[in-house]
C-alpha cells in the first residue's frame, strides 16, 4: 500500500470515530471520540454545551460581589432527598439529554471516601450505578485506570484526586452522595463538624431531540470492546506515528540572538506530530525565551514559548499526556492536530541574548479533508511577572485567555514560581461560555481543576492531566500543571473567557504565566497579544533577598504570615473575620486534619534572642481540637482549643531560644475535647515578651 492509499484510509476510518449529527449517542461513540485526537480540530457537528457541577462556595453569587472568592467549598449540594436509604445529598441533577464526561472528587474526615454515591438515570427510583465512593471513582468498579484513576499514585491515598473519565451518557441523570459523616441539625441542613466532600462534575447537556442511548445495567459489557480499545490507546498513545518518516527533519539549527527559522508546508494536510530537542549554555532561559510561533492559510494563531508549549516548563521535566511527552532525553514533542487549507508556517524565534541550538526537530503530517466543521490550532502565553499576591485577603481574577468567535477549548497548564513556602493554589477557574454573566465552570481550587488534590507537590501523568513539577507547591520553587481535554471540552459560538483566582496563602510574590490551547475557526481571534518583553524575563529558581518574606517585626510575628514548612495533611489558609478579638483581624487555620497529623510553620527573626518568654495568641471554639505545640524544639506544651464560643486565649512558653533567621512552630494533633466537634486549629500571633 502507498502513503497515498495509506492516508485516505486513516481518513476514512477518523470519520468512523468523529461524531455526526443524527447519528446515536452511545458510551461507545463517546469513547471512540476521546481517543481520536481529530476530532478535536471538528467544530462539534452535535449542538451541546460543557457545564458542571461542583461544591464551590454558593455564597458567590455575584461577579466582583462581596464574597466572590467565598472559599467554603466543601460539602455544598443542590439539595437533600430523604429515601429509603436516608438522606441523601444531591450534588448533580439534569433532565436534559447528555453525558458526565469527567468527574474529580477528594475528601477529608473520617469515613469521608467510603460515603455511597449514586446515580439515577432518566428518573429511575433505583441507582442505575451505586458503589462506595472512592471505589466507584478511582477503585475499578467502573473501569481500570487511565479512565479511572486517583493521583499520584506516590501521594498516601487519603489525599489524592480521584478522576473518573469514563463517560456516562443519559436522557436525565441525578447524582448523590450518602456518608455518615455528614451531621444535620434538626432542619435537615449540613452542620459545620461534618466531613468535606469536594467535587467537579463536567457534563454534556445535548439540545433537546438528540438521540442518547443512556447507560444501563448492561453498558460495560455491551461496551467493552470500546472500552478496552480507549484504554489500549490512551496508555499506548503514539504507537502509530512514526510508521512513515517525517515530512521536515532538521539535525541541527543554532540560532543566534534574535534569529528566527521558518518552516513552511503545502497541501491540505495536518500536522500531526511536532517535535525537538532544545541546547543552551543556559537551558532554563533558553525553554522560556526561544518561541515557537503558527501560521496557518496566512492567520497567525500561536506564540508560545518552547518549555511551556511543550507543557515541561523552563525546565526539563520527563512526563506523558495523550498530547505531549518530554522524553528523558531532553526531546519534546507535541501530538495536537494541526489542519490546514494550503500553507503552515512554523516559525522558532530565539529572543534570548545567547546562542540556542535546535536537534532533531521533526514534522510529521498527513492528508485533511478541510471542510466547514474544520479549525485552526490555536494557543496563548501570558506571564503576571513579580506578582504580588494579597495572600488569604486579596484574592483576583486571573484572565487565562479570552476568545471571540467559534471554537473549542481543549486545555490550559501553569507554569509557576512561588517565592514563598506556602501554597499558591488556592484559587478556583471560573469559566463564561457565550456571553454568561455567571460562570457556568466555577471549581472548588487550582489543584483540583489539575486533577489532584490539597497542593500535594508529587509527580504524577495521565493522559489528560499532569503534574511535571510541583517542588514550589509548599515550598518556594517552580511548580507545572497540566489539564488537556477530551471529551470534556468546551465549544463556544461567540466568546469564551477562562479566569483563574489568584489565591496564596500568604503575601508574597509570585511568576504566574498561564498557557492556553484552543480550536477556532477562520477569522475567530484571541483577544491576547504576545508579548516577547515577558519572555525574556529572566526565569528563577530560588527566592531573591527582596522577595516578602514572613520576618519578625518588633519581635512579633501574626500567624496568617507565617510559611508552611510541613503539612501532613488537611487544610491550611489564612482566615480574616472583624470583631473576632484576632489582632489584625486574621489568624492561620488549620483544618480538616486527623489524630497525629503534624503541622510546621515558619518564620525569620532578623535576630537571636535567647531565653525569650512567648506568648502565643490562639483561638478557642466549638469545632476546635486538641494540639501539642513546641517552638524550635521545645518541649511540648498541650492546649485545649474548645470552647462553647469563638475566643482567643493566651499561651505562655517560658525560655525558649529564638534563632537569627528560621525559627518552626511544630502542632500536632492530638484529638478532641469530648464536646468539640471536630479539631480545627488556629494561630493568631506570636510575641516575644
Amino acid at each position: 500500500m502507498n502513503n497515498f492509499s495509506k492516508s485516505i484510509l486513516v481518513l476514512l476510518i477518523s470519520a468512523l470515530c468523529l461524531p455526526v449529527k443524527g447519528q446515536k449517542v452511545t458510551m461507545g461513540t463517546l469513547l471512540n471520540e476521546m481517543t481520536n485526537r481529530e476530532a478535536l480540530a471538528k467544530f462539534p457537528e452535535f449542538n451541546y454545551q460543557t457545564k458542571q457541577f461542583s461544591s464551590y462556595d454558593r455564597s458567590a453569587k455575584q461577579p466582583g460581589g462581596e464574597n466572590w472568592f467565598a472559599n467554603e467549598d466543601r460539602t455544598n449540594f443542590l439539595r437533600r432527598e430523604v429515601t429509603e436509604n436516608g438522606s441523601e445529598w444531591v450534588m448533580f441533577d439534569s433532565d436534559k439529554p447528555g453525558a458526565i464526561v469527567r468527574w474529580w472528587m477528594t475528601f477529608a474526615g473520617e469515613g469521608a471516601g467510603d460515603g455511597t454515591l449514586r446515580i439515577y438515570i432518566d428518573n429511575a427510583e433505583t441507582p442505575t450505578i451505586e458503589g462506595r465512593a472512592f471505589d466507584l471513582m478511582s477503585g475499578g468498579l467502573l473501569a481500570e485506570r487511565p479512565l479511572s484513576a486517583s493521583v499520584s499514585k506516590t501521594t498516601i491515598h487519603k489525599r489524592r484526586g480521584h478522576n473518573l473519565y469514563l463517560p456516562i451518557p443519559y436522557n436525565s441523570c441525578k447524582v448523590t452522595y450518602q456518608g455518615s459523616g455528614i451531621k444535620e441539625n434538626d432542619a435537615g441542613e449540613i452542620m459545620e463538624k461534618s466531613v468535606a466532600v469536594y467535587y467537579n462534575i463536567n457534563y454534556r447537556e445535548y439540545e433537546a431531540g438528540t438521540d442518547v442511548e443512556s447507560f444501563d445495567d448492561n453498558s460495560l459489557q455491551k461496551y467493552l470492546p470500546e472500552i478496552d480499545k480507549a484504554q489500549l490507546s490512551l496508555l499506548n498513545p503514539y504507537s502509530s506515528f512514526f510508521e512513515t518518516p517525517a515530512d521536515e527533519t532538521r539535525k541541527l539549527i543554532k540560532l543566534t540572538a534574535g534569529e528566527n527559522i521558518e518552516l513552511t508546508l503545502g497541501g491540505e494536510k495536518y500536522i500531526k506530530a511536532f517535535m525537538l530537542k532544545l541546547d543552551a549554555e543556559n537551558l532554563p532561559q533558553a525553554l522560556r525565551s526561544t518561541v515557537v510561533s503558527m501560521t496557518f492559510d496566512d492567520q497567525k494563531t500561536l506564540s508560545i514559548p518552547l518549555g511551556d508549549f511543550f507543557g515541561t516548563g523552563y525546565e526539563i521535566n520527563p512526563y506523558e499526556t495523550y498530547y505531549t511527552k518530554v522524553f528523558h532525553n531532553g526531546l519534546m514533542a507535541s501530538f495536537w492536530p494541526m489542519p490546514f487549507q494550503e500553507t503552515a508556517t512554523i516559525e522558532i524565534k530565539n529572543y534570548g541574548d545567547q546562542v540556542v541550538a535546535i536537534h532533531d526537530l521533526q514534522l510529521y503530517t498527513d492528508e485533511w479533508a478541510w471542510d466547514d466543521q474544520s479549525m485552526y490550532f490555536g494557543g496563548t502565553w501570558k506571564q503576571f511577572y513579580d506578582k504580588t499576591t494579597g495572600g488569604g485577603d486579596d484574592p483576583e481574577d486571573l484572565n487565562f485567555v479570552t476568545l471571540e468567535g467559534q471554537g473549542v477549548y481543549v486545555g490550559d497548564l501553569i507554569t509557576l514560581f512561588n517565592a514563598a513556602s506556602a501554597w499558591w493554589g488556592e484559587g478556583d477557574e471560573k469559566i463564561y461560555v457565550d456571553g454568561e454573566k455567571f460562570p457556568s465552570h466555577f471549581g472548588t481550587g487550582t489543584e483540583d481543576y489539575y486533577g489532584y488534590a490539597w497542593s500535594r507537590p508529587e509527580f504524577f501523568e495521565h493522559p489528560f492531566i499532569a503534574q511535571p513539577d510541583g517542588s514550589g507547591n509548599l515550598d518556594s520553587g517552580t511548580a507545572v500543571n497540566i489539564r488537556f481535554r477530551a471529551l470534556d471540552k468546551i465549544p463556544f459560538n461567540e466568546k469564551l473567557k477562562v479566569d483563574m483566582e489568584l489565591w496564596h496563602w500568604t503575601t508574597t510574590k509570585v511568576d504566574y504565566a498561564p498557557t492556553t490551547f484552543f480550536y477556532l475557526k477562520p477569522e475567530s481571534r484571541a483577544q491576547h497579544d504576545f508579548d516577547p518583553d515577558q519572555a525574556v524575563k529572566n526565569v528563577r529558581f530560588t527566592t531573591s533577598r527582596d522577595e516578602i518574606s514572613p520576618i519578625m517585626v518588633k519581635n512579633s510575628i501574626q500567624g496568617e504570615k507565617m510559611e508552611a514548612h510541613r503539612i501532613d495533611g488537611g487544610e491550611l489558609l489564612p482566615r480574616s473575620y472583624a470583631n473576632w478579638d484576632w489582632e489584625e483581624d486574621a489568624q492561620m487555620v488549620w483544618r480538616q486534619a486527623e489524630i497525629g497529623d503534624v503541622l510546621v510553620l515558619r518564620f525569620k527573626s532578623p535576630k537571636a534572642i535567647s531565653d525569650a518568654n512567648l506568648e502565643l495568641q490562639l483561638t478557642q471554639s466549638g469545632n476546635y481540637g486538641i494540639v501539642t505545640l513546641s517552638v524550635n524544639g521545645s518541649d511540648e506544651v498541650t492546649f485545649d482549643g474548645y470552647a462553647p464560643k469563638i475566643k482567643v486565649e493566651k499561651l505562655e512558653m517560658k525560655k525558649i531560644d529564638i534563632q537569627k533567621g528560621w525559627n518552626t512552630i511544630r502542632v500536632q494533633i492530638k484529638g478532641k475535647n469530648t464536646e468539640s466537634s471536630n479539631n480545627v486549629f488556629g494561630l493568631d500571633y506570636l510575641k516575644v515578651k
